[in-house]
């Protein structure tokens, strides 16, 4: 096909948005995985992983549930005060992602939180 045809197709095809990643651990991804069974001995049936989009580095955590309180301690404890404040987040639109204690978190420490579908 050359350059001066217009490729019909191309008008009705989305854009794909191009994702900046400006260095090592300035970007995360975060999901939870479960309910797992059978629970682990401590009762444990959900696990929460953090990966840096520029190293593929894996955080995670097991925890009995998954609540915000536990999301929100686990980005502090685990990504904020071990490696430096992110610039983004990416999570999906989970309750335990979308809520008052995350948001509350991301705002005092000037983070990008943007969510992906499910």
């Amino acid at each position: 096909m050359s350059a001066n045809v217009l490729d019909p197709w191309n008008n009705r095809r989305p854009s794909l948005k191009v994702s900046e990643i400006t260095g090592p651990f300035k970007k995360w991804g975060l999901d939870f995985i479960g309910p797992i069974y059978p629970a682990a001995l401590n009762g444990h049936r959900y696990l929460l992983v953090a990966t840096d989009y520029t190293t593929k580095w894996i955080k995670a955590t097991s925890l009995p549930d998954c609540p915000a309180r536990s999301t929100t301690e686990f980005l502090y404890s685990y990504i904020l005060a071990r490696y430096g404040c992110p610039e983004e987040l990416i999570s999906d639109q989970g309750s335990h992602f979308i809520n008052q204690a995350i948001k509350c978190l991301v705002d005092e420490f000037f983070i990008s939180h943007k969510t992906s579908t499910a």
